[in-house]
């Protein structure tokens, strides 16, 4: 019993001091320098749509991360860029949206491994 015991609280610690792997790209978009592209060749030309696109090609498997502030604004802006990478080849599956996870005004697209989704 006391070796199971110690065990698990192993098993608790190794989980805690091991962090979490870091995104393999992560661009950072402000509300006040956004405006929508016009066309898929306009958004494809974004930086930011531009390397999160590349990272995401460079290894099968990856996936991204669209974290927003929350609330109804960050939530729709979270939607029309997630249909920018969906339009520009990164499958709907391969998104995953997350309120909550950044500053008012502000989007986070995080690249991620394959092992490391949440």
């Amino acid at each position: 019993m006391a070796r199971r015991v110690a065990l698990a609280l192993t098993g608790a610690l190794l989980l805690v001091a091991v962090p979490a792997q870091a995104a393999v790209s992560k661009e950072e978009v402000a509300a006040s320098e956004w405006k929508a592209p016009a066309s898929v060749e306009e958004a494809a030309a974004r930086p930011a749509l531009h390397r999160t696109l590349a990272a995401y090609l460079r290894k099968p498997g990856r996936w991204v991360r669209l974290a927003h502030a929350g609330g109804a604004a960050g939530s729709a802006w979270a939607q029309d860029m997630r249909s920018w990478l969906i339009t520009l080849g990164i499958p709907a599956d391969r998104i995953q949206i997350d309120p909550g996870l950044t500053d008012s005004g502000r989007l986070t697209l995080a690249v991620h491994e394959e092992g490391d989704q949440l």
